[in-house]
């Protein structure tokens, strides 16, 4: 479309404008024509069409129509930045001289009004930014209005107080810093909002002035600060004081220069080298492990592993056998007991390499199946063991190769380290002692030895506050107490598990099945009882409601055992939903016991 039919198409719409009556439907047509044309910024310039759009715009009070507008607006502006770079140098240039005039007569102004009181230095200030901010705007042609705003917000920091003598345009300065941050970013988004808001802030802090004097005196250039970091803008005093924090932080972070003990048992990650020293050090809890901090003294690679690692990790690359190790280990042993190693004070490092190496035996003997040899090895090692908990680590393996061979055997070294546990305090992990040992008891079908372990580990558990574990033992007590038949004291466990869960929000829903397990314990003795306890659960808790699955099924079992129907009995907890229940070997237990009262076979109270 030529420019002429442009000419028209303004003169059409200008007519509207004047008579204040907007013909919607010819001015619908009008805008859809000049979208469909090529507008040139040199055609918005020499129509005027622009103006005439924006005009129409505030006067149109459909909707519909207003949004075309403002479409053919916002495209308009789009072709300002791109088509205008060439010719901006020249406006620059008029702008710039412009400003400078201005400033040189502003500044002349006010040596010869001098006398004036201070009351009217802000307002003429104030006059100065405006009068000269029109210019640079138009310098640097931007329409945006939140460009616009934030320029006048720069200008307004940098003129927060008295100008130095020789310092540049404010308005200037801010026009180029708003727009080198625009250039870099090339939007007005979340990142240009947050680089403006920084430059703001910095400028009007009253304790980092020299900031605000370098950039108007030009000595940081309007360009270099529009990317300036935190730490670069920040006053002396806050880089010293960073300065400080910084090497306090790395200070602190700097590890020991003390290399520890040499040994050649473990093998450097890096360089592959069996020459490392390492120190143990207890950086957790008092029940948790130890740590070393290993140093290779080849490559200077340093690491860290929990000490009881260093019972598994060295020694496996050299494929050695057991007995090979044992002959190592023994004559490491012996040399640590010469003469020349004592006066050199060498004896414990020997000792210490020496316990490494039968750790390594018990452990190569472990994975050979040679399982006596391997007691061996870990019991030689615990002789040279000088720690409790290194001990109490022995122990616990010396267990474990009894376990496979020997079972009675494997109860004394747990309860050793139960006792070397508690002499530390570490609770939690005599409790964990204690369930293991309860483990085989259960495997030696000893349940009065394995309850009395159950019961030390719920104790330490309770009084250390491990909610999960006293579940998980208590649980474990309840099962044992079926297997008994005391099914009393099974009822009160299940009972107790379940008042606990209902108020956890994590584990509420598994008070249902603890409830089912109760119920099923009180059937194990009377109808009565079972049913009792049922309505009583039912009551007290809305979790346990009459439409469950689990009070359906139990309401099913107790009326076959009212009425003797043992296939019934059977086939109702066959044909549950409940899967898991089915395969669930307590309550197996307690069906089948259950199914044997139906009979008459015994007697379970």
């Amino acid at each position: 479309m030529v420019e002429e039919e442009i000419i028209k198409i303004n003169r059409k719409l200008q007519k509207m404008i004047d008579k204040s009556d907007v013909d919607e439907s010819i001015a619908r047509d009008l805008l859809v024509r000049l979208q469909a044309s090529r507008i040139t910024l040199s055609t918005l310039h020499k129509t005027g069409i622009g103006k005439t759009v924006n005009n129409l715009r505030r006067l149109i009070t459909n909707e519909d129509l207003s949004t075309v507008a403002k479409s053919l607006l916002k495209n308009w502006k789009k072709l300002v930045p791109e088509t205008s770079s060439v010719s901006a140098n020249k406006d620059d240039r008029q702008s710039t001289s412009n400003s400078s005039n201005n400033s040189q007569n502003s500044q002349e102004t006010n040596v010869t009004n001098g006398k004036n009181s201070d009351s009217d230095k802000p307002t003429k200030q104030q006059s100065f930014i405006k009068s000269s901010t029109s210019n640079s705007y138009t310098a640097l042609h931007t329409q945006d209005e939140f460009r616009l705003k934030s320029r006048d917000l720069l200008a307004a920091a940098l003129s927060i107080s008295e100008l130095p003598e020789g310092s540049d345009d404010p308005v200037e300065l801010s026009a180029r810093i708003e727009d080198a941050i625009y250039k870099e970013l090339k939007d007005t988004g979340v990142k240009y909002r947050n680089r403006v808001r920084s430059r703001i802030s910095n400028l009007k802090d009253v304790k980092n002035p020299n900031l605000r004097i370098n950039v108007l005196l030009g000595i940081i250039t309007p360009e270099r600060f529009a990317v300036l970091t935190a730490e670069e803008m920040a006053s002396d005093a806050l880089k010293q004081e960073r300065s400080k924090l910084t090497d306090m932080a790395i200070n602190e972070c700097q590890l020991a220069v003390d290399e520890g003990t040499g040994t050649d048992l473990i093998q450097c990650k890096k360089c592959k080298q069996n020459n490392c020293a390492y120190t143990e050090v207890q950086t957790r809890s008092a029940d948790e492990p130890m740590t070393l901090f290993i140093l290779c003294k080849s490559c200077g690679y340093r690491w860290k592993i929990f000490s009881f690692l260093i019972l598994f990790m060295a020694g496996g690359a050299n494929n050695k056998s057991a007995a090979q190790l044992m002959t190592e280990a023994n004559k490491k042993a012996k040399s640590a007991g010469g003469l020349f190693q004592r006066m050199l004070g060498s004896g414990n490092v020997m000792n210490e390499d020496a316990r490494v190496l039968y750790i390594q035996a018990g452990n190569a003997g472990r994975a050979e199946g040679d399982y006596p040899t391997s007691v061996e090895a870990y019991k030689r090692a615990l002789d040279l063991s000088t720690e409790d908990f290194e001990k109490a680590q022995m122990y616990e393996a010396i267990s474990s190769s009894y376990r496979m061979f020997d079972l009675p055997q494997a109860i004394p070294p747990l309860t050793r380290a139960a006792e070397l546990y508690m002499t530390q305090g570490k609770w939690t992990m005599a409790s964990q002692i204690f369930e293991k040992i309860a483990e085989l008891y259960e495997q030696m079908n000893d349940y009065e030895n394995m309850m009395k372990c159950l019961k030390e580990a719920y104790r330490f558990l309770k009084q250390e506050g491990q909610k999960a574990g006293t579940n998980r033992v208590q649980k474990k007590m309840a099962e044992i107490h079926v297997l008994q038949h005391r099914f009393i004291e099974a009822q009160q466990q299940f009972e107790e598990l379940a008042e606990k869960a209902k108020d956890d929000a994590l584990v509420k829903f598994s008070a249902k099945d603890y409830w089912l397990r109760a119920t099923m314990c009180a059937l194990c003795i009377d109808v009565e009882n079972a049913s009792t306890a049922l309505n009583r659960y039912i009551n007290d808790n809305p979790l346990f409601e009459e439409r469950s699955i689990e009070v359906k099924l139990l309401r099913q079992l107790i009326t076959d055992v009212e009425e003797q129907n043992k296939e019934s009995f059977l086939k109702h907890f066959d044909d549950t939903s409940l899967s898991p229940l089915r395969s669930d070997r307590i309550v197996r237990s307690l069906i089948d016991d259950i199914a044997k009262k139906i009979n008459g076979d015994v007697d379970l109270k």
